[in-house]
C-alpha cells in the first residue's frame, strides 16, 4: 500500500546546507506542518526546557500519562512510545520527540522541545486521536512558528504513514504531503512534498528518524510569558485544584492546568478516581489561539474516546465560558461550561448540557 501525507507549511527561501538547500530552522517549519514536525535540537544530545518557569509550568515528564490499555485505532504508535527520536542534522544539530500516550490510549501525544539554530527555544506538540464518528485519526499540531495550527487527519499501518493536513499560520494556510517508510523499528525515513501550482506535489527533502534512549531534561533558560491575549486563562493555572464528582460523591475530581511556554498554548488534566489519586487522566485539555477566528480554541479528550471541540472566551477578569460540541453521533449536544474565581483558594464550574432534560452540574475547586 502506498500512503502519502500532507501538512500545510510556510513557503521557505531556498538556502543552506542540504541538498535541497534549507535552514535548520526553516526544516523545522516544514516539519511541523507535517504532523511530523521537526524541533531544532542542539548538540551533545541535550534537550534544552526553559531555566526559570512561568507561574504553573510543568516539566515535560509530569505532563505525560502512562495509560495502559491500547485502543486498537492507535495500536501501530506503539512502536513510536518507546524511548525518544532523532534526527540529526549535518551541522550535528538534532531534533527529539517523545511520544505519549493520551487518555485511554484514544490518543497519542509527541512533545518535542529543544534549541533553534540561532539558539531560541523551541517546543511544539502533536496530538493524533480517534474520531470515532468519522472512524478517522485526527491530528491537532500546535507550533511557535507563525502560530501554526494545523489539522488534519492521518493512516498508519505502523510501516507506512499518510497523513493530510491543513495548517493555518498568521501568513497563508498551507497544504504539503509526507510519507513514513519504516526501515526497521528503529529507523524510519521521512520525506516531506510540497503542492505545486499544477496540484502535484514535488519532493523537498527527507530525514531518518533514530531511536535514541530518552534524554536528560534540563530546567530551561528566559521562558517567555503569557502573550495578553493568551492571559484569559491564567487565574486557573496550578496542579493541586481538587473537587467532589457532582454525580458521584464517592469519587475525587482533580485537575492540573499549565502553560506551555513557547508553543503557547494552555494543557489542562482531570482526573477522577476515588480520591483522585489515579496516576492516569480521564481527560486532557488543549486551549490554544485560533489563527483565522482569532478565538482561544479548545480540544478535549477522554478516557472513553470522547471528542469535545470548541472556543473559549473571557467573560471579565477572573471568569470565562467554554462552549464545545461533541464529535459523537449519539452526542451531539452543545455543551457549556462558565469557570469564575471565587477567591484565591476556589474555583466554581457550572456545566449546561443543551439536551431536552437540560441537565446541569456544578465543580467547586479547591486549591490544597
Amino acid at each position: 500500500m502506498q500512503l502519502t501525507a500532507s501538512v500545510v507549511i510556510p513557503r521557505v527561501q531556498i538556502r543552506g546546507w542540504l541538498a535541497f538547500r534549507l535552514t535548520w530552522t526553516q526544516i523545522a517549519a516544514l516539519q511541523l506542518l507535517l504532523s511530523l514536525t521537526l524541533f531544532a535540537g542542539q548538540s551533545n544530545g541535550q534537550v534544552l526546557v526553559p531555566k526559570t518557569p512561568v507561574p504553573n509550568q510543568l516539566p515535560l515528564r509530569t505532563l505525560v500519562d502512562s495509560t495502559e490499555g491500547a485502543s486498537k485505532h492507535l495500536q501501530h504508535f506503539e512502536n513510536l512510545v518507546s524511548d525518544a527520536w532523532v534526527v540529526t542534522a549535518k551541522t550535528g544539530k538534532r531534533m527529539v520527540h517523545t511520544w505519549k500516550w493520551g487518555p485511554g490510549r484514544y490518543s497519542v501525544e509527541r512533545w518535542t522541545e529543544g534549541e533553534g539554530a540561532g539558539g531560541e527555544p523551541w517546543r511544539e506538540l502533536m496530538v493524533y486521536y480517534w474520531a470515532a464518528e468519522e472512524k478517522e485519526i485526527h491530528l491537532l499540531g500546535i507550533s511557535p512558528f507563525a502560530d501554526g495550527i494545523a489539522r488534519g487527519v492521518i493512516e498508519f499501518d505502523g510501516v507506512h504513514a499518510m497523513a493530510s493536513v491543513k495548517l493555518a499560520q498568521t501568513q497563508a494556510t498551507r497544504d504539503m504531503q509526507t510519507q513514513w517508510l519504516f526501515k526497521d523499528s528503529d529507523h524510519y525515513i521521512e520525506t516531506l512534498l510540497e503542492k505545486d501550482k499544477t496540484g502535484n506535489y514535488s519532493e523537498l527533502v527527507s530525514f531518518e528518524h533514530v531511536r535514541i534512549s530518552a534524554p536528560e531534561v534540563y530546567e530551561p533558560e528566559n521562558s517567555p510569558s503569557i502573550p495578553p491575549k493568551l492571559q484569559g486563562l491564567s487565574f486557573l493555572l496550578g496542579d493541586r485544584w481538587r473537587s467532589r464528582w457532582p454525580n458521584d460523591p464517592e469519587k475525587t475530581a482533580r485537575a492540573s492546568i499549565a502553560w506551555i511556554p513557547t508553543a503557547n498554548f494552555y494543557f489542562g488534566r482531570v482526573f477522577r478516581e476515588p480520591d483522585g489519586h489515579s496516576k492516569d487522566a480521564w481527560a486532557h485539555i488543549y486551549a490554544y489561539r485560533g489563527v483565522e477566528s482569532k478565538q482561544l480554541r479548545c480540544l478535549t479528550l477522554t478516557a472513553e474516546s470522547a471528542v469535545y471541540e470548541g472556543v473559549i472566551e473571557s467573560l471579565r477578569e477572573d471568569e470565562v465560558k467554554a462552549e464545545l460540541n461533541s464529535n459523537s453521533a449519539d452526542d451531539k449536544h452543545p455543551w457549556t461550561a462558565s469557570i469564575e474565581k471565587i477567591d484565591v483558594r476556589t474555583l466554581l464550574q457550572n456545566t449546561h448540557i443543551s439536551t431536552s432534560e437540560s441537565k446541569s452540574t456544578q465543580f467547586r475547586w479547591i486549591r490544597d
